[in-house]
């Protein structure tokens, strides 16, 4: 399967790319930064992530701006998240670069690489099988804690990373050969592996490797000696990056922190009156927002305790899910929850809804920021989604409810003094609307020296 670029750049409309200029004309032309020893406050970490703490170098960077022409996009599909962020980030290279030639392609065996290994076929088949991920969500979240701390530790990263290379080499080798690229930009971890070990082994000598950084707070295995940058969209990451590193020195990690790209229209103001009436959606109560994410992830159990407990109307966000979809029609008051299927509105349900509950940090998390919303973490997927939801709640910028209470609590408490919604949402909004865009940091990172 090919995700071509033609229909990414087709996607961007006349007046996306009016957004995009826009936003492009108000942008932070400062330097990018290394990575810190330590976190920092928000305000601090973003201001020294942007303006080039510790620069990265610079003067490359500069020189190399006019040379990144052709961008290839590399993911896979075992999960939306993964194709979502490829998406985003080839729509905001296009808007930063309109003459860029983009292309984004999987790094799946059956798409690339005829002569791949039968071992690197028979791993990649059952470890990138959706159906096991399923599984393990499901029924043995315990198991997805495990390969989360095995992922946080050098001898789990080294051993996973070895096995990743295995898997992607050759698919990767091929697609790269195949476009020709200036720089190849990874949104999946097993990508970056094999990335950052074909440039340690001395090849890539021509072409960039950015490796981009969806979740807060991300394990190991998201870093790769070899890679020229890593991006993050959290300015404290920067800290927590080092201290998951393996595989070689820490001078060989190269991460910097940036605007993460978003639907452009997440940054626009709607008519709550307007879209709460096309949605069946009330003026006069607080809507919270439930979204598991485009194949509509099951909702908390706890669902009956928000209605019982709150006063809030309950929107949610089913995703192609019919079966949730029509589960909650004939389990649960209409006037108190409302179902919505798969829509391409999500952007004018989230900015003008008065919290986003969510299970995961993935693109729906980084619209509501985006947007000004708050956003409520609640029931995360086990181990890398339980870690997103801690770092996010530690920097302020999205609410972990823990438990049942806790969910509760912060819903009932949205609107009154008590609340630090406000101030949370208001960080996090800063995020997705200061400085340079992951784009320009694609386009302008320098080829590094595999030694």
């Amino acid at each position: 399967m090919h995700i071509t670029g033609k229909p990414v750049v087709g996607a961007l409309s006349a007046g996306t790319h009016a957004i995009g200029r826009a936003l492009r004309s108000a942008e932070s032309t400062s330097g990018a930064a290394q990575v810190a020893a330590d976190a920092e406050p928000m305000s601090a970490a973003i201001t020294n992530a942007r303006q080039g703490v510790r620069p990265s170098q610079p003067a490359a960077i500069a020189d190399a701006v006019a040379g990144h022409k052709r961008v290839l996009v590399l993911t896979m599909d075992n999960t939306g998240g993964h194709v979502a962020m490829a998406r985003a980030v080839a729509d905001q290279v296009k808007v930063a670069r309109p003459d860029a030639v983009v292309e984004i392609a999987t790094a799946r065996t059956s798409d690339a690489a005829k002569g791949q290994s039968l071992l690197g076929k028979t791993m990649q088949s059952i470890f990138m099988n959706p159906t096991i991920s399923r599984l393990q969500r499901d029924h043995a979240p315990f198991t997805m804690k495990a390969m989360h701390a095995w992922r946080t530790r050098p001898v789990g990263i080294n051993v996973e990373r070895a096995a990743n290379v295995r898997m992607y080499r050759e698919p990767v080798t091929a697609q790269i050969e195949r476009f020709k690229p200036d720089v190849v930009v990874s949104t999946h971890e097993g990508v970056t592996s094999a990335l950052g070990a074909m440039r340690r082994e001395g090849g890539l000598k021509n072409t960039a490797t950015v490796a981009t950084l969806i979740d807060a707070n991300p394990h190991g295995l998201w870093l790769s000696p070899g890679i020229d940058n890593h991006v993050a969209y959290n300015p404290n990451d920067l800290g927590r990056l080092r201290k998951v590193f393996a595989g070689g020195p820490p001078e060989s990690l190269h991460a910097v922190a940036a605007r993460p790209p978003v639907d452009p229209r997440s940054l626009l103001s709607y008519d709550r009156a307007a879209v709460r009436k096309e949605f069946g959606l009330p003026m006069d109560k607080q809507v919270i927002l439930i979204s598991g994410g485009s194949l509509g992830v099951p909702v908390p159990a706890d669902l009956p305790a928000l209605v019982k407990h709150t006063d809030a109307h309950l929107a949610v966000a089913t995703g192609k899910n019919e079966e949730l979809l029509k589960h909650l029609k004939e389990n649960f008051p209409a006037d108190r929850v409302t179902p919505i299927g798969s829509t391409k509105k999500m952007p004018e349900l989230i900015g003008t809804s008065d919290a986003v509950l969510l299970n995961s940090n993935g693109m729906t998390s980084y619209e509501a920021m985006a947007a000004g919303t708050p956003v409520i973490m609640f029931n995360p997927v086990a181990g890398w989604g339980t870690s997103s939801a801690r770092a996010l709640q530690e920097d302020g910028l999205a609410t972990y409810a823990k438990t049942s209470k806790d969910l509760v609590g912060a819903i009932k408490a949205l609107g009154s003094e008590a609340s630090d919604a406000p101030q949370r949402a208001a960080a996090a909004k800063h995020i997705f609307t200061e400085g340079r865009s992951y784009a320009d940091v694609i386009l302008s990172t320098p080829a590094r020296s595999s030694a």
